[in-house]
């Protein structure tokens, strides 16, 4: 081994790769979040406040006010803009994006079977459906 090399090495000057992008955003997802918003194809889907998101891993449990709790997992391509967020529940796919930031976390999906949406909104007379929350301070 050339010599300099050795000594970069030992100490610790030559960087290890970062690490995986896709791992590193999940890890940054991690946590519980308030429903700030909620709307599909434009219209309210619930009160604010009133439900809770955690995301542990790549599962998302959604607790609403009242009702059952949703399942679901995820998988995500951090490399594209907007960043690609796939929800899985069941055999049921939706494409959608997503948006950390600061304290809060935008989705936006299409029902299955569909690209991921363009922006962040939910227009009357579409499928789509968008929400924000805002994490919750352990």
């Amino acid at each position: 081994m050339n010599s300099w090399l050795a000594v970069l090495v030992a100490l610790g000057a030559v960087a290890a790769p970062d690490p995986d992008p896709v791992q590193k955003e999940i890890d940054r997802l991690q946590g519980s979040y308030q429903l700030v918003t909620a709307e599909r194809g434009g219209m309210p889907l619930a009160r604010p406040n009133t439900a809770k998101m955690t995301i542990t891993g790549q599962t998302i449990t959604i607790t609403p006010e009242k009702g059952d709790k949703g399942v679901l997992t995820f998988t995500l391509d951090p490399n594209r803009n907007p960043k690609i967020m796939k929800l899985t529940q069941g055999d049921q796919t939706s494409p959608g994006i997503y948006m950390i930031y600061g304290e809060y976390l935008k989705i936006c999906f299409h029902k299955e079977g569909k690209k991921p949406p363009a922006e962040f909104s939910s227009p009357p007379n579409t499928d789509l459906t968008f929400f924000i929350c805002k994490r919750i301070k352990q």
